[in-house]
């Protein structure tokens, strides 16, 4: 996590969660929300990037074998800005809005 505004949770496998930090891994298993008036932002080693916005729900999973190696991203509710590298990244969503640049 390189950045957080606002509360922002850990949800862990067991339904327990915790107060993320600043530059702590979120594991595959973990989910992270967002509350009202909270932001975050995820960096992933190629340095693409998730803003992940207020009232969002947010879980990377391990990745997939038709996944180009990436980590795939699920968001069960709220929105997120994904910025890449031009790497393929899966992300599922309840529903999808989005927008392709260059």
């Amino acid at each position: 996590l390189s950045k957080i505004q606002g509360v922002v949770k850990v949800r862990l496998p067991d339904g327990a969660s915790r107060i993320a930090r600043e530059g702590e891994i979120l594991q595959w298993s973990e989910r992270l929300e967002t509350a009202a008036d909270s932001r975050a932002e995820l960096q992933f080693p190629d340095r693409s990037s998730v803003r992940i916005g207020e009232n969002t729900v947010f879980q990377m999973k391990a990745r997939a074998a038709n996944s180009n190696g990436q980590p795939e991203i699920q968001l069960e509710k709220g929105s997120i800005i994904f910025q890449g590298t031009g790497e393929g990244r899966r992300i599922q969503t309840p529903s999808v809005s989005g927008v392709i640049t260059g």
